[in-house]
């Protein structure tokens, strides 16, 4: 996960201020970013100019901003029931849209590109499946188009009081579906594998 999600994390009123951390079962405050030698600088800009940069400047920050909540509270919602409202991404971000699947389309690839961490006995490694590492890597390269078969969904919390959580991906399978997950603060985001064309969408709990 990107350096700048460790840094919105911080809390100056503790004592230990770094964000706390929780690998394998143990929980420590530390400013160490999980990282490692992995790509070259070219490749490294292009994630962050293409997605990352502007995302991570639309999640919550501890000043109380969250500018893609502030963007949907003035839009009406295309869906809505007691529990949830349901955005059109395209017609709400337009050309920023693409940002927004581009960096999870990194998270996702990044994690599942190689083992960032000794892997515990009761922690399998991050896996896209072959089929999709490769059209994953060829989409960020700009080569092909976002997975056929994918859909990013992306949820903007409601609440007022945000934790400044951050959750590396993860995946499960749901009925008939490959889920996999990650969150920044303010903004969880899930992408899935099923027979269709892209879809995107933007759910305020």
């Amino acid at each position: 996960m990107p350096a700048a999600l460790y840094r919105l994390a911080r809390d100056p009123a503790r004592r230990n201020p770094n964000p706390v951390v929780i690998i394998g079962g143990r929980a420590s405050a530390t400013s160490r970013q999980v990282a490692a030698r992995f790509l070259c600088v070219d490749c490294e800009g292009r994630l962050s100019s293409a997605g990352e940069r502007y995302v991570l400047g639309q999640c919550a920050r501890p000043n109380g901003e969250f500018k893609v909540r502030e963007l949907l509270l003035r839009a009406s919602p295309s869906f809505e029931d007691k529990n949830f409202c349901v955005y059109d991404a395209a017609a709400l971000l337009r050309s920023h849209t693409d940002y927004y699947l581009y960096f999870a389309a990194s998270v996702f690839w990044r994690a599942s590109a190689r083992a960032w961490l000794p892997p515990p006995a009761d922690r399998q490694r991050f896996s896209l499946g072959d089929a999709y590492q490769e059209e994953f890597r060829l989409y960020l390269l700009g080569i092909a188009a976002f997975p056929r078969n994918g859909r990013l969904l992306v949820h903007i919390w409601s609440d007022q009081a945000i934790d400044f959580m951050t959750i590396a991906p993860c995946t499960l399978r749901v009925d008939s579906e490959r889920r996999h997950k990650f969150c920044i603060p303010g903004i969880p985001s899930s992408c899935s594998w099923a027979v269709g064309s892209l879809s995107a969408m933007m759910e305020e709990h």
